[in-house]
């Protein structure tokens, strides 16, 4: 996340701040920039800015995220898949070294695992046509009408017409 505070982006590029040099690796960037959509538009037509450009109107997330880091903006915040904040780096001293600052801070937030796909269903045991159309309609017959009771509310024909919070049956059932 780049937060260009009270400068506009041209000035940050001319600054020496490259578009190239955020998108180390396979870097997401998301610039902030002060003013409404229209202001935020523009700016990113007049620097040629590559990278998607959000509206900050009153500055509140960039006042917010200088204020908890401490860092004031112009400012680079890298943050991790699960958007946790790996560093942050002021852009007042210029942008030298930061393709290489990036680079180091998306490593360290990546947790040293590759991506997985998940190719496996829930932990559930799943039998395609074990029981006979009309079995399961008996079974979700007795959990729509049979006596059952979830924790303290009781559903069902136990709860007598309604559901009602039955006192007598709160217990755990985690341990027998």
């Amino acid at each position: 996340m780049v937060f260009a505070g009270g400068r506009d982006l041209a000035a940050l590029r001319a600054e020496g701040l490259e578009p190239d040099a955020l998108a180390a690796g396979t870097a997401q960037v998301v610039t902030l920039v002060p003013g409404d959509t229209a202001q935020a538009a523009a700016q990113k037509e007049t620097a040629g800015w590559p990278h998607r450009v959000l509206a900050d109107p009153g500055a509140e997330i960039t006042n917010g995220f200088a204020g908890l880091s401490g860092i004031a903006a112009p400012a680079v915040y890298v943050l991790d898949p699960n958007q946790r904040l790996v560093g942050a780096r002021g852009l007042e001293g210029g942008a030298a070294g930061l393709g290489a600052w990036i680079a180091d801070m998306l490593a360290q937030g990546g947790h040293g695992r590759a991506e997985t796909i998940v190719q496996r269903a829930a932990p559930a045991l799943l039998i395609p046509r074990a029981l006979d159309p009309e079995d399961c309609d008996w079974l979700i017959g007795l959990w729509h009408n049979g006596e059952r009771d979830d924790g303290t509310v009781a559903v069902g024909a136990s709860a007598g017409g309604g559901v009602q919070v039955v006192p007598t049956t709160k217990r755990r059932e985690d341990y027998y």
